[in-house]
């Protein structure tokens, strides 16, 4: 049994320079209802059965922007995953995540857009590997919006799963301390998507835990 409750959330809020405040509520459930996230449309020619999806983590972030709308409001998410397979003799590093459709795009960001909304929900088709996963999610934004390719980050949380003898158990959902997360991740970003600029977190900016709105 899971040693945490079933759905783990954080509500944080903070402000970005010449920008309004904004509030980030993020969930980490496990998957009862894979028709209703939508994973049957993923490979519908496979037919997995829906046993497959149950007990990995559904996640999501919402932004919400007090004042802000359009190119104001507009922020992406980058993420990476570490996958750690107990029974591989194979050297584990961090990888980026992008979706299928974003890889190769030569963009790091994952999701992008107004308010910009994160959602993963990950699984695996064969229960009986031992795998420890993690994933490192980070808020981001341009600071002219959509015009050049310099990014900063502004908050990170760490979720996940660990899968064993056909058991899913849900990781604790924690928020990050994101600069040296950030920073842990910049050689992979600049090795893989050379065109962008990645810099620092702002220390003035503080990410405070809040009520949700």
């Amino acid at each position: 049994m899971s040693p945490f409750p079933s759905q783990q959330s954080l509500s944080l809020s903070f402000t970005i320079p010449s920008r309004h405040k904004l509030h980030v509520n993020i969930t980490t459930i496990p998957n009862t209802s894979p028709s209703q996230v939508g994973h049957p449309l993923l490979f519908p020619s496979k037919s997995f059965p829906r046993g497959t999806y149950l007990d990995f983590p559904v996640t999501t972030a919402k932004l919400h922007c007090t004042a802000d709308e359009g190119y104001a409001a507009t922020y992406g998410w980058i993420q990476f995953i570490y996958q750690d397979f107990k029974d591989s003799e194979a050297e584990t590093k961090w990888e980026h995540d992008p979706l299928p459709i974003t890889e190769g795009s030569g963009s790091p960001f994952i999701w992008f857009g107004p308010e910009a909304q994160l959602f993963d929900a990950p699984f695996r088709s064969d229960r009986n590997e031992k795998l420890d996963w993690t994933c490192h999610s980070f808020l981001a934004y341009l600071e002219d919006a959509v015009m050049t390719k310099t990014i900063k980050p502004i908050l990170g949380f760490e979720w996940g799963y660990v899968m064993n003898s056909g058991k899913v158990t849900v990781k604790e959902l924690k928020l990050l301390d994101v600069g040296p997360a950030w920073e842990q991740q910049r050689g992979l970003l600049e090795g893989q998507f050379g065109e962008w600029k990645y810099e620092a977190v702002d220390r003035e900016m503080e990410v405070v835990l809040s009520e949700a709105p």
